[in-house]
């Protein structure tokens, strides 16, 4: 598995969006995943715990193995974000939608990018879908 770590991506209003990669080995061109939380994506490194086994993001190591690339955002104004945090605002409805549609455009990726997560990155993905038709196919929110 591939992992670019702290990649920065710009929005249209000139903050960066910090994201983090996994991507299989090889060229691609890869589908992808994308979860967003205000919950820093640098905790995926943390070990599982039996009560918060796969934390908001799922297997990560399993989605590559079947293929996926997976993208986890720091939603504006946490982790390595920049710009200031509101919850759910319009602001980062926009960096999402910029995200998204930058992870399709990239060499790895065939331009098709889902939405996947539970709890508060789930609520994220359900605003998503309908902003981004061309390159959102699918959504995935898990509740828990």
């Amino acid at each position: 598995m591939i992992q670019e770590k702290d990649v920065q991506v710009p929005v249209r209003d000139g903050v960066k969006i910090g994201v983090r990669i996994y991507r299989p080995e090889g060229s691609g061109p890869f589908p992808a995943l994308f979860a967003a939380s205000p919950y820093r994506y640098d905790n995926n490194e943390l070990p599982p715990r039996p009560m918060f086994l796969w934390r908001e993001t799922g297997p990560i190591e399993w989605y590559v193995e079947q293929g996926y690339a997976y993208v986890h955002a720091d939603v504006r104004g946490t982790g390595i974000s920049g710009g200031e945090f509101g919850f759910l605002s319009r602001a980062e409805q926009q960096d999402l939608h910029d995200v998204i549609e930058w992870i399709a455009r990239q060499k790895w990726s065939n331009g098709k990018v889902g939405g996947i997560g539970s709890r508060i990155t789930a609520c994220r993905s359900g605003s998503w879908a309908y902003r981004t038709r061309r390159t959102w196919p699918a959504s995935h929110p898990m509740t828990g």
